[in-house]
């Protein structure tokens, strides 16, 4: 959830953001209701967060600023999240 929260910010306020590190984050298509991708309840609420909401404001956001871009992940990396990120213009070329 963390990974929406620190899109929508960086998106909306570029002048305080100098570099992102997201750790464990998941990319907002994570939240589509494909429970193939990750499983929510049929409501989209979450720990009383409607995480379906959140996905959405993510994706309206604009493009990530063009800023250092981290990710950490505690495994294999996240598909989902590079090949979409990438498709939307969704981080800066200066990533690694």
């Amino acid at each position: 959830m963390c990974g929406l929260l620190d899109r929508v910010y960086a998106s909306r306020f570029l002048s305080e953001v100098a570099g992102l590190v997201m750790v464990d984050a998941a990319h907002e298509d994570h939240y589509s209701g494909d429970p193939t991708i990750w499983p929510l309840p049929k409501d989209g609420i979450d720990r009383g967060v409607d995480e379906r909401q959140s996905a959405a404001e993510a994706r309206a956001a604009p493009p990530l600023p063009d800023v250092p871009l981290i990710v950490l992940s505690r495994g294999e990396p996240d598909p989902c999240f590079f090949a979409r990120a990438n498709a939307r213009g969704g981080h800066s070329g200066s990533s690694i």
